[in-house]
Order: C-alpha cells, then structure tokens, then sequence
C-alpha cells in the first residue's frame, strides 16, 4: 500500500501557545506533533487540535476545517504516521506554521470514508 503524504497549514495559532512554543526553541521542522479530535467542540464537531508532542504540552492550533474530518477518519482508524511540523517561518512578526502527515488509506476505508461523507 503506497504511503501518502498531506500538507496544510494551521489554523488558530495565534490564539493558543505557537508563539511562546516558537520563542523557547520547540518548533522546528519536522519537530514531532499530536493530533487529538474534539468532538465536542461547539464550532466544528470533526475539530482537531494540533500538540506539541514535548512536555509540556501545548497547544498550538487547529487543523483546517476542511482538512479535519478526513484528518479526523484517519485518526479513528490509526493510520497517521508520523506528523510533524514541516515548514515553519517568522516574519514581520507572524508566525507561519504547515502540518505534514503521512497516511496509508486502503481502498476499502477509502470507499467507507467516501460513502460516509454521503449519509451526512
């Protein structure tokens, strides 16, 4: 089964604790990071959160909406492999953050996933 990889950036990072993160020297590329659902999240039940996988552990953004319930899938049926922080940029006082996750998705949780996106 051929690996896969996905690149998006992170949402949110301003408001949780990418900055302070960035500013002691834990995100580097290819730095090692958590994913975890919230599913009960009030604005978007498929949310995923984004981890620093060091202690502590802090919070540093969300996985893009439209990336989260197929991130989410994949979770549920452990088949992330090793995502880590993949680009990451400081300037004019922004922080710029990209997520890579590599996944192997078998043509039969493919068809599940995309049959499950048709029952609502």
């Amino acid at each position: 089964m051929k690996t896969k990889s996905l690149v998006f950036p992170v949402k949110g990072h301003y408001y949780y604790s990418a900055q302070q993160a960035y500013d002691i020297g834990l995100l580097r590329p290819e730095t090692p990071i958590t994913l975890t659902p919230e599913p009960k999240n009030l604005q978007d039940k498929h949310a995923v959160q984004i981890w620093t996988h060091h202690f502590p552990c802090w919070l540093i953004g969300y996985v893009p909406r439209r990336k989260a319930r197929f991130i989410g899938y994949l979770l549920e049926h452990d088949l992330i492999q090793n995502p880590a922080l993949h680009y990451i940029r400081y300037r004019n006082q922004r922080l710029k953050l990209q997520l890579r996750v590599d996944y192997a998705l078998p043509w039969k949780l493919r068809l599940d996933y995309w049959l499950s996106l048709l029952r609502f």
